[in-house]
């Protein structure tokens, strides 16, 4: 039915309701002004903590929750030190972070915009966020606060702890150096630092007006100087600590501050704290009192010195491709480097550059003429009868062989198995000393106690082939590759000598004493050693290890920028990793596409659960080979995951499950690289004729010399052990 169009109707005006409608208009009016007054103020203070802290994201909140519930009304009427007290007062009902801890970051953000100039709000604001896991955000809020300090400056010092903890280091410097430089009363605490080393360590006791805990507190602040940040300044404050708790008190500190300076190419500083350290041993050990071990260990101080050579160049490696500039800023200052010394550190450091370096070190700090000064003899000699020259020899530098026989140093000096200074450089490569050997009277026809000449040596480190023969054993549950790796990778060459049975007496007398590497199949074939695999079969591991926590490496051996460690994680989450890097292989196809996965490298612990009936291989037994273990790791990682390349001591490794390609390279064309293993294999393919390879079977144990290069990459699943040792030259013992 069509509805019919209803004309309107003019009313007349009646002027009593039109005077009403105004008056309730504006009683309307009104009534909703203070509310919309309170809101809008509430709405321009909101927007004024995050144009004030843009990088706080502000609470984190179910926005499906009522108003009421998930928010806290700001109040500019309330004022900062109220706020502060109902925010305190939430955190303290809840120690541990949770929706109620929201609540108290906005009172927080609230108080800092109505007090600027108020550090504590801000402090305590971005405490809460890095206890909430908003590091960034926190971060964000410490350069306003690190200024005006007044009465908090202990906000300075807890920030600092926290900021160190979490690794920002340049963050956690500023707020410790401002809270020594108040409670100290000085200008500047690098200033001070400095003045103090002019001091002697009696005149120091002002540093307790920082509290009792001035050490702890000095310490932590040196863990951050430590990172690569200043090292100059973590030079200096090593020294203060230990004024400050007494060299008796410290010998762990002394012997890292005495690594810490060798690294840093300071050797003069390093035998110094160095010699204390193994002064303080001698004593503790019963051998004599302060001086006699002050004149034994100065009278050893050249082999002291010669001993850890090896060692000081790896670290002085590895600190180049850790932190890079400030390390080479050192080296140039300590060993008077020129243009022409100059080292390409950003992928890879060639351990022959290195040496160079070290020898320059050498040179100009004139130790060897120093240490000679003090006392210290030509012709002393290890247990394994290494004397100073014929660790001269191994580092191939003819000025120090000059200056050790100028000190009557005996150039026949010969080993326990007889090696004589020409056979450590055949062992080394380093023929450039030769020639002052043979001038020295080394003859080159001298036989060792196995009737092998230096030739014969130079010979068998050719590196023969060897027959090959596997390792048999289950694969303990352990997956494969996911993916078709390159043929290159997986063919069964093998560059080292292999042997196909352990033997003790060839071990010891043709690979260990002489620094060559062999691999050793069915290393561990003994029935305890059965007992402990099926330990590590893949389910037994998940079921007694799924709780314990590993360290997950994007790269093992090299914890830099690119290769920074992922902290903690759990057997049974890195094994559920494992099986999805397994299944992403296989969707992806081809090897050559995949990014490199990440790879466990732990320490562990004598008593470690995962050592429980683990025997060292006989073909190791110390009885027999005279070696000093040291720090047992565990390796375990997917499919091309891996070591990358580096130097080290002595060491075995031994393969658990799965299938390993080993990459060593001998002293001479050594180098130390912080490229991912993967990375670096897709770009060498092959083509490096310096690099010797082998695949490494389960069972198969495989013996790395001192200052050889290693890396390797996991053909499969792969779970085992690997440890470095002290043998022969590397050993120190008075």
């Amino acid at each position: 039915m069509k509805r019919k169009h209803r004309p309107s109707v003019r009313r007349p005006i009646d002027e009593a309701s039109v005077q009403k409608a105004d008056e309730d208009s504006e009683s309307i009016r009104r009534n909703w002004r203070t509310p919309l007054t309170v809101l809008l103020a509430a709405m321009v203070l909101l927007m004024s903590i995050f144009w004030a802290f843009p990088d706080y994201t502000g609470p984190r909140h179910d926005k499906t929750k009522p108003e009421h519930e998930s928010g806290v009304q700001a109040d500019s009427g309330v004022s900062c030190t109220v706020l502060m007290e109902r925010a305190q007062a939430i955190l303290e009902r809840h120690s541990i972070p949770n929706a109620e801890w929201e609540k108290a970051l906005d009172l927080l953000a609230t108080c800092a915009v109505q007090e600027p100039d108020n550090p504590s709000p801000k402090w305590k604001l971005a405490m809460g966020l890095m206890r909430m896991g908003r590091v960034e955000e926190a971060v964000a809020l410490l350069d306003e606060a690190v200024g005006p300090i007044g009465k908090n400056i202990e906000l300075l010092k807890s920030g600092g702890t926290m900021l160190s903890s979490l690794g920002y280091h340049a963050e956690a410097i500023r707020c410790f150096e401002a809270y020594l430089a108040f409670v100290l009363n000085v200008p500047s605490w690098e200033e001070l630092l400095v003045r103090l080393l002019q001091q002697s360590s009696d005149q120091w006791a002002f540093l307790y007006d920082v509290g009792r805990d001035v050490v702890g507190t000095l310490e932590t602040l040196l863990h951050s100087y430590l990172q690569g940040v200043s090292l100059v300044k973590g030079g200096y404050l090593y020294r203060v600590i230990i004024g400050l708790k007494g060299p008796e008190n410290c010998r762990e500190l002394l012997l890292a501050y005495s690594s810490f300076a060798f690294g840093l190419g300071d050797l003069s500083t390093g035998i110094k704290y160095l010699r204390t350290y193994t002064e303080l041993q001698y004593i503790s050990q019963g051998y004599g009192g302060q001086m006699e071990a002050y004149e034994v260990v100065a009278a050893h101080s050249l082999r002291l010195l010669m001993a850890g050579a090896d060692s000081h160049i790896i670290l002085i490696a590895k600190n180049l491709l850790h932190f890079g500039q400030p390390v080479w800023e050192e080296l140039v200052y300590n060993c008077a480097l020129g243009d022409d010394d100059v080292i390409d550190f950003k992928t890879a450091v060639r351990l022959n550059s290195v040496m160079d370096v070290y020898l320059q070190c050498l040179s100009v700090q004139k130790l060897v003429g120093h240490l000679a000064n003090e006392g210290a003899i030509a012709y002393s000699e290890n247990r394994f009868g290494w004397t100073p020259i014929l660790h001269t020899a191994a580092l191939g530098d003819s000025n120090l062989i000059s200056q050790f026989l100028s000190l009557h140093a005996d150039p026949q000096t010969r080993t326990t198995v007889g090696h004589t200074s020409l056979h450590v450089v055949a062992m080394r490569g380093t023929y450039d000393v030769v020639p002052a050997l043979l001038q020295a009277g080394v003859r080159s026809g001298d036989r060792d106690y196995f009737n092998r000449t230096a030739m014969d040596v130079a010979c068998l480190h050719r590196w023969s082939m060897a027959g090959m023969s596997r390792a048999t054993g289950s694969k303990g549950g352990w997956l494969g590759s996911g993916s078709v790796l390159p043929s290159p990778l997986t063919n069964e060459r093998c560059d080292i000598d292999v042997m196909a049975t352990p033997n003790i007496t060839s071990f010891v007398f043709d690979y260990l004493s002489l620094g060559r590497p062999v691999l050793v199949r069915n290393a561990s074939n003994s029935h305890v050693m059965r007992e402990f695999y099926q330990r590590y079969q893949r389910v037994k591991m998940e079921a007694e290890h799924g709780s314990v926590q590993l360290r997950r490496l994007h790269s093992a051996h090299w914890e830099g920028r690119e290769g920074r460690s992922d902290g903690r994680v759990y057997v049974k989450a890195f094994l559920a990793a494992m099986r999805d890097v397994f299944q992403e292989h296989k969707d992806i196809g081809r090897a050559e596409s995949i990014k490199p996965p990440d790879y466990v490298f732990e320490r562990l612990a004598d008593d470690s659960p995962f050592l429980a009936r683990f025997d060292l291989p006989s073909i190791l037994s110390p009885n027999h080979t005279h070696i000093l273990p040291t720090h047992t790791y565990l390796y375990l990682g997917p499919s091309l995951a891996g070591e990358n390349i580096y130097l080290h001591k002595n060491s075995w490794s031994l393969l658990l499950y799965g299938l390993r390609r080993m990459f060593l390279l001998p002293p001479a064309k050594a180098f130390y690289s912080k490229q991912l293993i993967w990375d670096w294999w897709k770009d060498y393919h092959g083509r490096n004729p310096d690099v010797l390879e082998c695949v490494q079977y389960p069972g198969d144990l495989v013996f790395v010399p001192d200052m050889w290069a290693v890396g390797t990459i996991n053909l499969r699943e792969s779970v085992g052990l690997k440890s470095e040792f002290v043998y022969g030259s590397s050993e120190f013992s008075i």
